[in-house]
């Protein structure tokens, strides 16, 4: 039953690559130490910004949706209050 890799396997093994790419990237740069720190100073940058965007945008997409989900839930709720009180011989309209 582990044919399948978990994603969890999967997240940390790329986590690995990534650093010790990183790692041979600094160690073989063909630049000075500080343009390296500065190159990767920001490239983090960039990275945390776009990840931060990123982040806006789903929670932007979330709440649309739970938005959307609530206005449903409601009128489903009063629609059924409705059929309700025409089951029971009420005149709510």
């Amino acid at each position: 039953m582990r044919g399948r890799h978990r994603w969890t396997d999967i997240a940390s093994t790329f986590v690995v690559g990534l650093g010790v790419g990183t790692v041979l990237g600094v160690l073989f740069a063909p630049r000075s130490g500080e343009e390296t720190r500065e190159s990767l100073a920001e490239s983090a940058r960039d990275g945390l910004d776009r990840a931060i965007t990123e982040g806006k945008k789903w929670v932007r997409q979330t709440q649309q949706t739970v938005d959307d989900v609530k206005s449903q839930l409601r009128n489903a709720v009063d629609a059924g209050e409705r059929v309700y009180e025409q089951a029971k011989g009420g005149s709510a309209l």
